[in-house]
């Protein structure tokens, strides 16, 4: 199991601190992890897999933001703003703490430095939420696929992951034949492999070149946001 880098970064008591008053979870593919406009009574320290943040368009969910080991999920708990707007569903098997928010807040009040790593996480999800919509609207489908993967990839910190092509077409908005054809383009392009559900990277500068620059516009965020910090 991969190690939360939020809580990595803590002083190792507040960690401590956290995951003993933390339930242990496990996600699977297309599961609802936090519903919509419901309270949120607990903040999610992702261990493993992937999850997304999803809005509802035309009665279709399409993912706004990704969350993995280096973020959390639910921190509006502790920010005088205890509902949630999106769904968050997991992509990628995996398994995370689930910590009360009353825990969390009184550790935060205690604890500056988780205070503001939450803030700061906010924050990126709320930069990749903005930077998805002008995506949406601006970016060609194949642009858009090159670079959700490249997003998928960065958030995993892995060159290979377990990704249909159904799910990678819900989560992006398009029809699931548009992505096939991009997915063989990309193949035939040596930008990456595909096989049996699986993604694999081969060339991350043929992808790169064939993605539109939100990818970019997203690291270079988490890098202004966390680099140094955790």
């Amino acid at each position: 199991m991969q190690i939360n880098h939020i809580l990595a970064a803590l002083d190792p008591q507040v960690s401590r601190g956290l995951v003993s008053a933390a339930r242990q979870i496990q996600f699977n593919r297309g599961e609802v992890v936090i519903q919509p406009r419901q309270t949120l009574s607990g903040v999610l320290f992702p261990m493993s897999g992937m999850l997304s943040v999803s809005i509802v368009i035309e009665d279709k969910h399409v993912a706004t933001a990704v969350a993995a080991h280096s973020d959390v999920l639910g921190s509006d708990a502790i920010f005088c703003d205890d509902q949630n707007f999106a769904t968050v569903f997991g992509e990628i098997p995996g398994t995370g703490y689930l910590v009360p928010a009353k825990n969390v807040t009184d550790i935060a009040n205690r604890d500056v430095r988780l205070g503001m790593l939450l803030d700061r996480e906010r924050a990126f999800m709320l930069a990749q939420a903005q930077q998805t919509a002008a995506c949406n609207a601006r970016h060609s489908a194949r642009q858009r696929v090159a670079s959700w993967i490249l997003r998928i990839m960065a958030a995993l910190n892995s060159n290979r992951f377990a990704m249909t092509q159904f799910d990678l077409a819900r989560m992006i908005g398009v029809e699931r034949a548009t992505v096939s054809g991009i997915a063989i383009w990309l193949a035939d392009s040596q930008a990456i492999k595909y096989r049996r559900g699986f993604i694999e990277v081969i060339s991350y500068e043929l992808l790169a070149n064939c993605a539109c620059e939100c990818h970019r516009r997203i690291h270079e965020e988490r890098k202004r946001l966390f680099d140094g910090r955790c």
